[in-house]
């Protein structure tokens, strides 16, 4: 394995957007065990079935190499995704507010539900 992490691990990614899958991907690449986690239920269940929210060369074969492996699942469970995760990645948005400023409060309620 050619991680900085010696052994694999169970890893939970919030979120599943642009971020959220290209980490999923590359963790399972690395050989860790990942669960995804997204509040749209339509992407959770398209993405179960294999079809990515974009498009990106090599994504949907790497995306279905590691889901018929085990290696990658997805829930609309927080509880779910994150139970016995030794890492939690937050990937969810940061849209820009008017002022041009990062709107971090999609960052806030996520970590705030895991405390």
């Amino acid at each position: 394995m050619n991680s900085s992490i010696s052994r694999p691990v169970k890893i939970a990614v919030i979120g599943t957007g642009y971020v959220g899958i290209a980490s999923t991907i590359g963790f399972a690449e690395f050989g860790h065990s990942v669960a995804g986690y997204d509040i749209l239920p339509d992407r959770v269940q398209q993405l179960k079935r294999g079809r990515t929210p974009y498009h990106e060369s090599g994504l949907t074969e790497a995306l279905a190499r590691h889901q018929q492996a085990g290696a990658v699942t997805f829930t609309g469970d927080l509880e779910t995704a994150t139970k016995g995760a030794a890492f939690i990645v937050v990937a969810v948005g940061t849209p820009c507010r008017s002022d041009g400023s990062a709107d971090l409060s999609s960052v806030e309620d996520v970590v705030g539900r895991l405390s």
